[in-house]
């Protein structure tokens, strides 16, 4: 009866629950034939605004996001907090969509989605967050306004509730990360004790829970400069061996297994609805954690890039793109841009965490299904130190090609031995020595057209066509020495 109701809903609902209905609405029919996302719709804060706030008007804290140095890697402030995309974007091209405009650009033409995303925004209302002694700054966009404005249109662009139904039939509901700033802004005001800001979990998780078909967790905040700038004491014991607040940490992890159990009830109610956690938590600790291998500075992985002041180059006062404040040399090379938000870098690796190394919950989940055909980048490292193999290439999915496949098609003009192998394997070591790769089914041989060449940055682009059956798979792709030597996998 539910499924019945939610399927004649009107687009115009005035509840979260009732959001929640309407997205059931428009998976569980989709369009005949339908087998990929074409539009993404996005709610949440600074994590996914791609411009809202800055067409709002920042203030305080983000007044400096519409100029330099934010946007510095894309060459022009676009009012991501960042210096250049989001993860967000980066899904958006793993789907081959356009980057998807923000709701307040009122010129855009909206034909990869919308995103509702704003800068500071919270879950809770302010009336809530004021009943546990939070204010929030005055610009501060709750979740329930950017439903609101998902409502408007929808009223706006859909003729007919078919015409919505038809419209959002292949769309992607990206909600989140929303909901740190609830916490933020309550820890920055003052509210140490972390026992009575949990409260506020099972809400919000009520809450996201009404409306999501992607719903990601929290980042972990104790890894954060902004909170080892405000909150950690020496000689308490609260850091970990990375150098994160444990605390803290454990704070977010309380959000998210609270998040991970709201979800699985919403499975089992609505079993006809498909719901993925994206696990920001633990897909940025392995980047952490593989840092150097990804191309990161390892002695500045819990420092803003740009900022001042402070072991953590962080200071409340003097926020990225003040007077006084410093910008890193390579953007690139670090994980935090301003402290609280990350580099665009840093962004692209979660991503492809999320995307291709089975950070995304369900295991059998698919953010990223490898057809028969596609588009890899392998990046290789910049020298090569005789006898050693070294991790620190990576290969990068860019975008999927429309080449087709047939059962017996063999792999293109490549360089590289390339290698791949469901996420369900047990063995997921990267590295294999040349006789392991001749004992493996899934590896081609001698797929390329340039040496290696050691002491000179490469990289090599390549397209391969094979019949690989739809799933996720672990890409595992190594570089010869023109003697024939691996030099590096990755």
């Amino acid at each position: 009866m539910a499924a019945a109701a939610a399927r004649h809903a009107k687009p115009s609902c005035p509840t979260l629950l009732s959001l929640l209905l309407l997205l059931r609405m428009l998976l569980v029919e989709p369009a005949a034939g339908a087998c990929s996302v074409d539009a993404i719709y996005s709610f949440g804060d600074s994590i996914a605004d791609t411009g809202n706030l800055l067409r709002e008007g920042p203030v305080g804290f983000f007044a400096s996001i519409g100029s330099y140095p934010y946007g510095q890697t894309l060459r022009k402030p676009t009012g991501r907090c960042s210096d250049g995309l989001l993860i967000i974007d980066y899904f958006a091209m793993a789907l081959n969509l356009s980057l998807v405009s923000p709701y307040m650009d009122k010129d855009a033409d909206f034909a990869s989605g919308v995103n509702f995303a704003v800068a500071g925004a919270t879950a809770l209302d302010r009336a809530v967050l004021l009943q546990g002694g939070v204010m929030m700054p005055p610009a501060s966009v709750p979740l329930s306004t950017q439903l609101e404005w998902f409502r408007s249109h929808l009223n706006a662009t859909c003729a007919s509730q078919e015409d919505c139904a038809k419209k959002l039939a292949g769309a992607l509901f990206l909600v989140g990360e929303i909901g740190g700033n609830d916490y933020n802004y309550g820890f920055f005001q003052g509210i140490r004790s972390i026992e009575p800001m949990k409260t506020y979990v099972p809400q919000e998780v009520i809450e996201l829970g009404a409306t999501q078909i992607i719903i990601p967790g929290n980042f972990p905040i104790g890894c954060s400069p902004s909170y080892l700038s405000l909150f950690s004491v020496s000689g308490t014991g609260d850091l970990d061996d990375r150098g994160c607040l444990k605390s803290y940490n454990a704070f977010a992890q309380h959000h998210n297994e609270q998040l991970q159990a709201a979800i699985d009830d919403l499975r089992k109610a609505n079993t006809d609805v498909t719901i993925i956690y994206a696990d920001y938590y633990g897909a940025f600790m392995h980047l952490l954690d593989h840092a150097s291998i990804l191309g990161f500075e390892q002695d500045s992985l819990l420092q803003a890039c740009c900022g001042a002041g402070g072991g953590y180059n962080f200071k409340m006062n003097l926020i990225c793109g003040a007077p006084g404040t410093n910008v890193c040399a390579n953007p690139a090379r670090r994980v935090s841009w301003d402290g609280i938000h990350l580099t665009q870098q840093a962004y692209r690796a979660i991503a492809l965490s999320l995307l291709m190394e089975g950070f995304a919950q369900p295991a059998d989940a698919r953010l990223h299904p490898l057809a028969s055909s596609f588009h890899l980048h392998l990046i290789l490292p910049p020298y090569h130190v005789a006898g050693e193999r070294q991790k620190r290439g990576h290969v990068v999915p860019e975008h999927r090609t429309t080449e087709p496949a047939g059962a017996d098609a063999a792999y293109k003009n490549v360089k590289v031995n390339l290698c791949y192998a469901p996420v369900s394997q047990k063995d997921r070591r990267w590295c294999k020595s040349n006789d392991d790769l001749s004992k493996d089914k899934a590896c081609q041989f001698n797929v390329t057209q340039q040496a290696y060449v050691a002491g000179a940055r490469s990289s090599f682009e390549y397209t391969v066509a094979r019949d690989i059956p739809t799933g996720s798979y672990y890409v595992r792709a190594y570089t010869l020495d023109t003697s024939g030597t691996q030099v590096a996998y990755g």
